[in-house]
């Protein structure tokens, strides 16, 4: 297996290393073309430097297909292709957020188990546009997932969804909120405590964030749950994009059935005005 093979030059690097796999393969959101995530933890000395370090002994045992990358994002990655199973691979260093946030999307799942197919689809959505890889400026699954869970909130507040809601009826939700009504301009949104929008401008003020002040208009905004100075969101620069093209799937999928009943107008005073039921 290619995480055993990763798993084993890792070790005779850094050989005090604590080394997991982590994200969409451990959730149940692995997709054919998904990456293979691994982080390995407990590894003194520099990032880059130890990345570096990490590049050359892969390719030294002829794991990457061609020479890894590494990423200078957040969370610093090498990033390759497994000649052999022709799967990517990302590695990371001393970052067990990964870790921690698909055991919290794994609990929000066994909650909202409608999630998961609305997920996946919109994953491969995603993945067809290019709009996929946080370093790019795209949506990573963990901030999608958060996305689909904050839609089932608001639309089935302390309640799964029935058993017979339509998977079709919800993914046209998700596409109509995502790209024609949520305000992307005053809205953060959090899934704490059943799930609720904030003033962005507040949330970001909480934050470290640099986009404060002024200079996050447009773009998504999307509480950690573990970590509410956190916006998992912060490098998913291209939101007008992935805004754009849910709206255009919304209208297209709308096309062949006539008119369709989106939401109450309850439902959409929540996400309309960046003063109607907020919460701090």
């Amino acid at each position: 297996l290619l995480i055993n093979r990763v798993t084993r030059v890792i070790k005779e690097v850094f050989p005090g290393s604590e080394v997991h796999s982590f994200g969409s393969l451990r959730t149940g959101l692995l997709l054919p073309s998904s990456d293979v995530d691994i982080c390995a933890l407990d590894i003194p000395g520099d990032d880059i430097a130890n990345l570096e370090r990490l590049k050359t002994h892969l390719i030294i045992a002829g794991i990457p297909e061609e020479p890894p990358k590494i990423v200078r994002a957040k969370v610093k990655i090498v990033k390759f292709t497994d000649k052999l199973s022709k799967i990517d691979c990302d590695i990371s260093l001393n970052a067990p957020n990964g870790r921690h946030n698909t055991f919290m999307v794994t609990q929000l799942l066994d909650q909202y188990p409608v999630a998961r197919p609305i997920i996946m689809i919109v994953k491969t959505f995603l993945r067809q546009r290019k709009m996929n890889e946080v370093f790019t400026g795209g949506l990573s699954s963990y901030s999608l997932s958060l996305m689909v869970i904050s839609l089932l909130q608001q639309y089935y507040p302390g309640q799964p969804p029935p058993r017979l809601t339509s998977l079709g009826k919800i993914l046209m939700d998700f596409f109509h909120l995502y790209g024609e009504v949520f305000n992307y301009e005053h809205l953060a949104l959090s899934v704490r405590n059943g799930g609720f929008y904030k003033s962005k401008s507040r949330f970001y003020a909480a934050t470290n964030n640099s986009r404060g002040g002024g200079g996050f208009q447009g773009k998504l905004a999307i509480e950690d749950p573990q970590d509410t100075a956190n916006d998992v969101s912060g490098g998913s620069h291209k939101a007008k994009s992935f805004k754009y093209a849910f709206g255009q799937a919304y209208h297209t999928l709308q096309k062949p059935h006539g008119r369709y009943q989106h939401m109450s107008t309850e439902q959409q005073s929540l996400v309309d005005h960046p003063d109607v039921s907020l919460r701090p």
